[in-house]
Order: structure tokens, then C-alpha cells, then sequence
């Protein structure tokens, strides 16, 4: 990956802005040796880039923010060679796999008070060239997944983050996210569409006990979120560590 960047910045009394941009060349070569296939991709880029933040006072600011970006796919997603570990469902890679495009605009509000703090954001998230694993099953019932290019996507939602000081010896962060999230996979087949609102939550708390010890504790849920063929399963986790 050849790139070359661009960044202009400008402080004024309340008014802060940056602007940015990359020129990026990316050359990728694969050979699978044990087919005897090689693929080549090439692409030329530009990924722009915008903050803007104003400050309402000492406690609070307004941010805009606009990006453009890109998720190359790793090169076990470019790999064509089968994954027959299970027998009954064989995955293999996609070496004419794209990367994705993100394009995301954000607009938030910090304000910030002697023991918490709190940001609220709006955001746009869309994604052409959006990599979802299509699975198609053989007349022997043998699914067969790979990665491929749908048309797009997109989220669409709000996330919120707090953090607070609850005492000299509790500190805790939250944040939560909602948002409606849609894919459009119809140049793969007409009825690989799919959208749906999903939510996620996290919270951190961190304790200092007697003796100078630390513990944290974690919480993390993830609502169902759907794919081009159905939907992931709501997840959740929870953690501690002492130290």
C-alpha cells in the first residue's frame, strides 16, 4: 500500500477544524500454490476527512465529523483452498473479494461536569461493497459458505457514553448504542435484503480495594443484528480482573 496524506488544522477562540485527505495506491498479489491460481487486485483511492468542534463553554462542545475509510479483507477471507474441518459445512475464501468502503457522519455533544461526564452522538455509518458470508447447501445437504461483495449498507442511530466517579474508590462507564441496521445483497440474489433494529450495551466499573488492589468488572450485550441470509444471535459477556 502506497499512500501520501494531507492534513490542514486551525484553532480559533471558540471554533476548532481539521482537514484531511489520503491519496492511497494498494497492489495485492495472491497465489494459491496447491490450485495454481493467482488473482491480482489493484485500486486507487482518496479517503477525505473532516472534524469540526465548537466549544458552548468550558463544559461543553459540539462535533461534526465526516470520514471516509476502508476494511480490507485479511487473507484468510482471500484464501480459495476449502476448509473441510467440518465435513458438513465447507468454507473457503474469495480471492476476487473487494474491500469495504465506510462513509460516516457523525454529530455529537460533550459535556462534562466535576465528578461525570456524558457524550451523545448521531451517526451514519454506510458501507458500499459491504463482505457477508453467503452459504448455499449442495443436493447432498452440504452447506457451502464464502465471502462475498453486496451491494451495501448501512446503520443509522444514536450511542450514548457516561463515565462518573461514584466514590473515591468506584469509577464506572456506560455506554449504549441503537440504530437501524439495513444490507442490500441483491446483486447476490434478489432476496438477500434484510434490516432491523439492534442495540448494544457496555459497562465497565473499576474498584480500588484495601491492600492497593484493582478490580474490574465487564459487561457487554449485543442485540441480534441480521445479515444478508438471516441474523447473528444476541451475545453477551461478562468478565472480572484483579490485579
Amino acid at each position: 500500500v502506497h499512500a501520501f496524506y494531507v492534513t490542514y488544522s486551525q484553532k480559533l477562540e471558540k471554533f476548532n477544524f481539521s482537514l484531511g485527505n489520503r491519496f492511497e495506491k494498494a497492489i495485492i498479489n495472491t497465489t494459491q500454490y496447491a490450485l495454481n491460481e493467482r488473482n491480482r487486485l489493484s485500486y486507487l483511492n482518496l479517503f477525505p476527512s473532516a472534524n469540526l468542534q465548537y466549544h458552548i463553554s468550558k463544559m461543553q462542545d459540539l462535533r461534526f465529523t465526516y470520514s471516509r475509510r476502508i476494511d480490507r479483507p485479511g487473507a484468510w477471507r482471500l484464501n480459495p483452498f476449502p476448509d473441510i474441518a467440518d465435513s458438513l459445512n465447507i468454507r473457503t475464501g474469495n480471492p476476487r473479494l473487494q474491500p469495504e468502503y465506510i462513509q460516516s457522519l457523525e454529530l455529537g455533544h460533550h459535556i462534562t461536569f466535576k465528578k461525570w461526564d456524558l457524550t451523545s452522538t448521531l451517526f451514519y455509518r454506510y458501507t458500499s461493497g459491504i463482505v457477508d458470508y453467503i452459504v448455499t447447501v449442495d443436493d447432498n445437504g452440504i452447506s457451502h459458505g464464502r465471502p462475498e461483495n453486496l451491494n451495501r449498507g448501512y446503520d443509522i442511530g444514536v450511542e450514548f457514553i457516561g463515565s462518573a466517579s461514584l466514590a473515591d474508590w468506584w469509577n464506572m462507564n456506560v455506554s449504549y448504542s441503537i440504530f437501524q441496521r439495513s444490507i442490500d445483497g441483491s446483486n447476490i440474489h434478489q432476496d438477500f435484503t434484510n434490516e432491523n433494529v439492534a442495540w448494544n450495551a457496555k459497562v465497565v466499573s473499576d474498584f480500588t480495594l484495601p491492600g492497593n488492589f484493582k478490580l474490574q468488572a465487564n459487561f457487554n450485550y449485543e442485540s441480534a443484528e441480521v445479515e444478508a441470509q438471516g441474523e447473528d444471535f444476541a451475545r453477551y459477556s461478562v468478565d472480572c480482573s484483579l490485579a
